[in-house]
């Protein structure tokens, strides 16, 4: 006869031999048999913590004790929680809200009167499911009262193995009384002594140590909690005073006694010792109050920890010890030192206590890694945060003590110290932080694209919160093992990211009255306008031989909602030709003046795509738009030169998508090229290559410098920089020469921006100051509707989309690419780029918030928001962003030089 073996058999690492359980079942056996023997097995399995599962992810197989022969049990995973499965329940067996899922007596190991409701937000794992498990649905108001003392199911983990035994203990019960229980029922912990043993309440991935004469009640546990049975801490001490010759004494000492106990048995010991042999004097006492005295009391006097010598300052600072907290909270290490002192805040007295100290001669293994229940909050070691510089406004929600931070990029080792959330920032403050790490380490809610919860680093016990930046930064802070700080953050950090518009400091009232002083700050607001525009591009031209006009078309936003309100267009043009344009062009964006040559008259203008199609469509509104821009160049009326920024393949391939070009027969006297600048998803993995290279340099210092620029030669970012330059020139080039330009690119907010922008960067001097940067930015980014909402992702959470891309950096990359081949020529340096930069990601000011001016002003931006203009033109930034070699406004053409040899890796910002 054949017969399988199920069995188990473990010895925990704490040497205690763990129990083994065999059954042996005839192959050839009745199926009630192998029932009963498994079921022999399961309870078998579960009294000694077996869930039979292998990992928390295993699928489970569901059965319902007395369900129809029609229903078929559901298999979900173990990670499910609850109320998926009452609700595919109530679905095939129905039952409403008061039906729920019971798990029956025989999963425990002591007897159970109607089992134990499933909480329906916790997953099935956390109930030591089998893989084949059996559960009874049914309505909870059937359920008889557990009577007047509560019962709880806890799981208790087992010494030496991920693995867990679910008991029934009284709510009334104390925890040295549990201790006692489990004692007795788990022969794990047959042979503990209970008294110098107490229970660990485990979350997630830490743990708080309960206090022994507490009820399980009282400690705020609960069914289903998973519990740990632990040693409870001790510290050997030696205790050094002057009062006494004799060689120094050694106390054990609970890591539960509190700490006014403690100051009781020095001053006990110390009143004891002898007087001195030389004077015969009386002992002196610990505190004038124990001598008759009314000068001091003993709550003048505590101990103060000295830490012993450790490699991080921040764990070096001495800290007094509150009385009414416990000894074992501090996790106090070997060679540590208490002393026993007068407090700063004690009043003088005549009358001072002998120099009395602590030396730590032993503590536990490892340090306490949880806190122990006070009755007032546990201490703090150092409070860094209070030096903290708060903007108007800004508030600390959280902070976490003990965090550590570590990045081989910028740190050689790890750094320990303090997490702080604000409305505004997440701030990582330490002493040991230089100049850059504080910045480094501070930076805006709003530029985290994502962060996740992990396990400890190298296999260490630290649990930590990995943050993503969408300025492509990414950090870790690791926890300690109580993990409650780092829920506490997470939580904190999800309420006030990926919310939209709600908690964005922008709007933060505090934040944008401190701005309302006119001696001090401009209203960057109102730095652009198209009018202001418009008159300075014609100040050289009578307004009698001015063929351009500002048109208010789209003044409520009829022709096109990613255009601004007004346009600059040719007086020629109708507003009923316009509307026609407007259903030929992409998104309704017509051919508009983006700039004027002061002299030759040669214009730059800029659209959408037309929509040609697979039908060959026409416009012949169109086609007379662009006649007419061609013609209102006297100096070279001959030819409209139209560049297209995209690869001609993908400008072929849109038109099966609708979109199209123009081409030479539809559009007469046109010369069209192609620019070959690549789309948004190119650009963005292009991108993340340089991040790669930028990752594999900070983890290996030793590699060669030609891997490295073999590397970043691979990922074409500087290629895709150089292309964007070459395509500059080639429009300077006939600018310069008095020849008009059209640009346009699939639907004119991407890589037009990027063209137009540029081009006009190298025509015009005024763009090239610092006002003048920041209304080319005003002009052809946001008003003419670059979607920085999409392209950026402002509290967005899905940093998935397709949609991102680093559109607006490519095109910062190329300025500065000009500032370094021209740099007398800018007033403006490479910080002002950089806080650019800084704040396209921060949401601290409304300057880069949502995709166009409609928009903006749906959203009430200029109220409720302070413009970036605002601070950049400010009497205490303006010296920080100008650029000493200026050499002042000239009129004077930049024709960059588009070699691969001249092009720079901008090292100030990746």
């Amino acid at each position: 006869m054949s017969e399988y073996c199920f069995g188990s058999d473990r010895r925990g690492s704490d040497g205690f031999e763990t129990s083994s359980a065999t059954a042996h079942v005839s192959a050839s056996g009745k199926a009630l048999k192998l029932q009963s023997s498994l079921s022999f097995l399961r309870r078998c399995f579960l009294r000694r913590g077996r869930p039979g599962l292998k990992s928390e992810s295993q699928d489970v197989l569901i059965d319902i004790a007395g369900a129809p022969p029609y229903f078929r049990p559901l298999k979900v995973s173990a990670t499910s929680k609850v109320k998926t499965v009452a609700r595919k329940l109530r679905e095939s067996l129905g039952g409403d809200e008061s039906y729920g899922l019971f798990l029956p007596e025989d999963a425990f190991s002591d007897n159970n009167s109607h089992g134990i409701l499933m909480k329906e937000s916790y997953p099935l794992w956390k109930y030591d499911v089998l893989p084949v498990q059996t559960l009874e649905w049914r309505r909870v108001e059937d359920v008889p009262a557990a009577g007047p003392t509560s019962s709880l199911f806890l799981k208790v983990l087992l010494p030496g193995v991920a693995e867990s035994a679910t008991l029934r203990f009284s709510g009334n019960m104390s925890v040295v009384d549990a201790v006692t229980s489990i004692k007795l029922r788990l022969k794990e912990y047959a042979e503990i002594d209970s008294q110098y043993y107490t229970l660990l309440l485990v979350h997630e991935v830490d743990g708080v140590l309960l206090d022994a004469n507490v009820t399980l009640d009282a400690a705020g546990i609960a069914d289903m909690d998973i519990i740990e049975v632990r040693r409870r801490p001790t510290y050997e001490m030696y205790v050094f005073s002057a009062a006494s010759t004799a060689h120094p004494e050694s106390i054990t000492i609970d890591g539960s006694v509190r700490v006014q106990d403690l100051l009781q048995m020095i001053q006990a010991w110390v009143v004891s010792v002898p007087g001195s042999p030389e004077t015969g004097s009386d002992p002196a006492p610990i505190v004038p109050s124990m001598a008759g005295s009314d000068a001091d009391t003993s709550s003048d006097y505590g101990l103060l920890i000295i830490p012993a010598e450790l490699d991080d300052p921040f764990l070096n600072s001495p800290e007094w010890m509150q009385d009414n907290s416990n000894v074992g909270s501090y996790s106090l290490r070997v060679h540590d030192q208490l002393e026993f002192k007068r407090r700063p805040t004690a009043s003088a007295s005549a009358c001072v206590p002998p120099p009395t100290k602590l030396i730590i001669k032993s503590s536990p293994n490892s340090p306490l890694s949880c806190e122990l229940p006070t009755s007032s909050p546990p201490p703090r070691r150092r409070d860094l945060a209070a030096g903290l510089s708060l903007e108007p406004g800004e508030r600390v929600l959280d902070r976490a003590d003990r965090v550590t931070f570590y990045n081989s990029r910028v740190v050689a080792r790890p750094i320990v110290g303090e997490l702080v959330v604000t409305n505004f920032q997440l701030a990582f403050i330490s002493d040991s932080l230089d100049a850059f790490l504080e910045g480094f380490l501070r930076f805006p809610l709003c530029t985290i694209a994502r962060m996740e919860k992990s396990g400890g680093k190298g296999g260490s016990s630290q649990y930590s919160i990995d943050v993503f930046l969408r300025d492509f930064r990414s950090m870790s802070f690791d926890f300690e093992q109580v993990s409650e700080p780092r829920r506490q953050i997470f939580s904190m950090l999800e309420k006030f990211l990926f919310n939209g518009n709600k908690s964005m400091f922008a709007f933060t009232a505090a934040w944008v009255q401190s701005f309302a002083v006119p001696a001090k700050y401009e209203d960057g607001w109102t730095l652009y306008s198209a009018e202001q525009e418009y008159n300075r591009m014609f100040r050289s031209r009578p307004r009698s031989e001015n063929n351009w006009c500002v048109s208010k078309i789209n003044a409520e936003y009829g022709l096109s909602e990613t255009y601004p309100q007004f346009l600059i267009l040719p007086t020629a043009i109708t507003d009923a030709q316009l509307r026609a344009i407007g259903e030929y062009r992409s998104k309704g964006r017509v051919p508009a003046l983006s700039w004027i040559h002061p002299s030759l008259h040669a214009s730059l203008t800029r659209a959408a795509q037309p929509l040609v199609g697979l039908k060959r469509s026409r416009c012949i509104e169109d086609e007379f738009l662009l006649n007419t821009i061609r013609q209102l160049n006297p100096t070279h009326p001959s030819t409209l030169f139209i560049f297209d920024a995209r690869p001609k393949v993908n400008a072929v391939a849109n038109v099966a998508n609708g979109g199209g070009y123009e081409s030479p027969s539809a559009y007469p006297n046109t010369a069209l090229e192609f620019l070959n600048i690549e789309n948004i998803h190119v650009i963005r993995s292009s991108l993340s290559k340089v991040l790669s290279i930028v990752e594999l340099q900070a983890s290996d210092h030793s590699l060669d410098t030609s891997v490295l620029l073999s590397e970043l030669a691979s990922s074409r970012w500087l290629e895709h920089v150089r292309l964007l330059l070459e395509g500059t020139l080639k429009i300077v080039h006939l600018m310069d020469r008095g020849c008009s330009v059209f640009v346009h690119c699939s639907d004119g907010w991407d890589r037009t921006a990027q063209l137009s922008s540029l081009a006009q960067l190298c025509l015009d001097s005024y763009y090239r100051t610092i006002v003048g940067f920041e209304v080319l930015i005003e002009k052809e980014w946001l008003s003419f509707g670059h979607q920085f909402q999409e392209r950026v992702g402002h509290a967005d959470d899905n940093y998935s989309n397709e949609q991102r891309s680093p559109i607006f950096l490519h095109f910062m990359d190329c300025v500065f690419q000009l500032l370094q081949q021209f740099p007398c020529e800018f007033e403006f340096n490479e910080q002002f780029l950089l806080t650019i930069l800084d704040h396209l990601y921060s949401c601290k000011f409304g300057t880069f918030l949502c995709n166009n001016d409609r928009e903006r002003l749906r959203e009430g931006l200029r109220t409720r928001s302070v413009s970036l203009w605002t601070y950049t033109n400010s009497v205490c930034a303006a010296s920080e962003f100008r650029n000493t070699l200026y050499s002042g406004p000239r009129m004077m053409t930049l024709f960059p030089s588009t070699t691969a040899d001249d092009m720079v890796f901008w090292k100030g910002y990746y």
